[in-house]
């Protein structure tokens, strides 16, 4: 039985993903085993890269691969090495590893050429992509460095610059020296493993039920659950983050930038303003109060989210160019409004009542010391 029929079990997955998806593998000279999954529907005009972020598998996207599938679009799904269902460098396979990211980007440029194009016959001027956080620093390096595998990218949260809790160059030099010192494939400074029995702490997405979701997933293949970043990567990161941004102004392709008004992963402001001025084609959506993960967030940001990227892998429309547009949550209608202006009423009856009978309280037992005092 594959993942997706396992999922399904569990209510976690439709039949029409366990019907259309197709499993597979590759590796490349070192051996590490590259996982992916396709979702082909005979006819199809429009066909999509989906590319994950760190911690995360194609496993995670059944939603948004069956919207996109309801779309019309064909989908074509793969998990980094060192994350999700892919191999790994390292005996302990919480710990993300890679000697650089060029290895993401050969990977990247292998299951295209090979298996999208070579295996499914699609031609790579028919092929758009949709990615997400770390997978968004990757597309977006890959159309840098022109390797001509996508017309058109929607990136979600891209890591163009990651929060690292101090400068990039202190975090750059840090993990440098623990690389010398022989700690590359050691977990950097405040990583650790994972239990996956335990909720997930972070702060990908408002949305309970979605993240229940994930929770359930990763403790039904616990393979897929990362504890941290090592040494060796936080460096081929920040030097993969460095080199893009210094070539942004390469990227040709037109681009949709969905951007988390809440996001502690990435830094959002000024790499996505850099961004948006050194292509000419960039789009931008923000959602204010969203976390990191818009397509899982809730419905009003992520149904927005979705028809946009929806709208712009088949057409290329949506927004216009140089645009930067704010979406915000849809106002209460009055009834709703109303009651919940009745609920924080009656919240804060219950303070005051609490906060009243506490003052009385006390006032009670200081006259009742008094009384006894006086009494001897």
């Amino acid at each position: 039985m594959d993942e997706w029929s396992t999922l399904e079990g569990l209510g976690l997955a439709t039949a029409q993903l366990t019907s259309l998806a197709r499993r597979g593998s590759f590796s490349r000279d070192d051996g590490v085993s590259i996982e992916f999954c396709n979702f082909c529907q005979e006819n199809a005009k429009h066909h999509v890269l989906l590319l994950t972020g760190w911690d995360e598998s194609f496993l995670k996207y059944g939603d948004v691969i069956s919207e996109l599938l309801q779309a019309g679009i064909n989908v074509y799904a793969m998990d980094w090495r060192s994350q999700g269902l892919s191999g790994r460098h390292l005996l302990d396979p919480q710990v993300t590893y890679v000697e650089s990211f060029d290895d993401h980007l050969d990977d990247l440029s292998f299951f295209v050429n090979q298996v999208v194009v070579e295996s499914c016959g699609v031609r790579t001027s028919q092929l758009t992509c949709l990615a997400h956080s770390m997978g968004g620093l990757l597309s977006l390096m890959a159309a840098a460095g022109d390797r001509g595998l996508f017309q058109r990218l929607v990136v979600c949260s891209p890591m163009i610059m990651m929060k690292c809790g101090m400068p990039h160059f202190v975090a750059l030099w840090l993990g440098r020296l623990f690389c010398r010192l022989g700690m590359g494939s050691s977990y950097a400074p405040v990583q650790s493993g994972v239990d996956v029995s335990r909720p997930i702490t972070m702060k990908l997405t408002t949305d309970k039920a979605r993240l229940a979701t994930w929770e359930r997933i990763r403790r039904a293949y616990p393979i897929v659950a990362m504890g941290g970043m090592s040494n060796l990567w936080v460096v081929e990161a920040i030097k993969a983050q460095n080199w893009f941004r210094a070539r942004a102004k390469q990227v040709s392709v037109p681009v949709l930038l969905l951007e988390a008004g809440v996001d502690v992963f990435v830094c959002t402001s000024r790499p996505f303003r850099e961004l948006c001025r050194a292509v000419p084609s960039c789009r931008r959506l923000c959602y204010p109060t969203t976390y990191h993960e818009i397509l899982f967030e809730k419905e009003w940001a992520r149904s927005h989210a979705m028809k946009a990227t929806i709208t712009f892998l088949k057409s290329g429309e949506y927004p216009a160019p140089g645009e930067t547009t704010v979406i915000t949550p849809p106002r209460l209608s009055e009834e709703a409004r109303q009651k919940k202006m009745k609920l924080l009423l009656v919240r804060f009856c219950y303070v005051v009542m609490g906060a009243g009978l506490g003052v009385a309280g006390v006032a009670f037992f200081k006259r009742r010391g008094s009384v006894l005092a006086v009494r001897k």
